[in-house]
């Protein structure tokens, strides 16, 4: 019988880390280390492995990343979630595993939303009317539509949304 292959999955017990374990374990037979920072989420996904990590912004995070690939034989790493992911984009090279994230700079772009809007603009996409946040700003847009979404410019889940009219 063939060995597993082996993947490790920061931010493992998130929902977006729990949800690619789970599909991970339905598409083949993977050998999975769940790394996460909080110990009570790290009993949430189906790992063969648990380890807790530091925070992405600890200094020795990249480090201990290394570790982890290093002693159990890692192929692969999934970085969940996007604050993470930024990390490791920025530091793949010293990870010592595949990550198939895109270039730093792709995944710097795509975790601000403002940023993510002028790219898509510039490219031809139709997206929503949006500007950078000013008292004016807001005042502009009240004026133009009656009504405005506030949103922070990195993070998900809706961190800071704010509706107004």
């Amino acid at each position: 019988m063939r060995e597993s292959r082996r993947i490790a999955v920061t931010g493992a017990g998130g929902i977006g880390g729990v949800n690619f374990i789970n599909a991970a374990r339905e598409a083949s037979s993977y050998f999975i280390v769940g790394l996460d920072h909080d110990e009570y989420y790290l009993q949430l996904p189906r790992a063969d492995a648990r380890v807790r990590s530091p925070r992405h912004d600890d200094p020795g995070f990249i480090d201990f990343l290394r570790e982890v690939v290093s002693k159990y034989g890692v192929e692969f790493l999934h970085p969940q979630p996007e604050v993470e992911v930024e990390v490791v984009a920025l530091n793949r090279e010293r990870v010592g595993a595949k990550t198939l994230l895109p270039s730093s700079t792709a995944v710097e772009v795509a975790r601000d939303k403002w940023r993510s809007y002028e790219a898509l603009r510039r490219a031809g996409v139709s997206v929503p009317d949006t500007e950078l946040y000013s008292p004016e700003a807001v005042e502009h847009v009240l004026r133009k539509y009656g009504k405005a979404w506030i949103r922070a410019r990195k993070g998900a889940g809706g961190r800071l949304s704010l509706p107004i009219n």
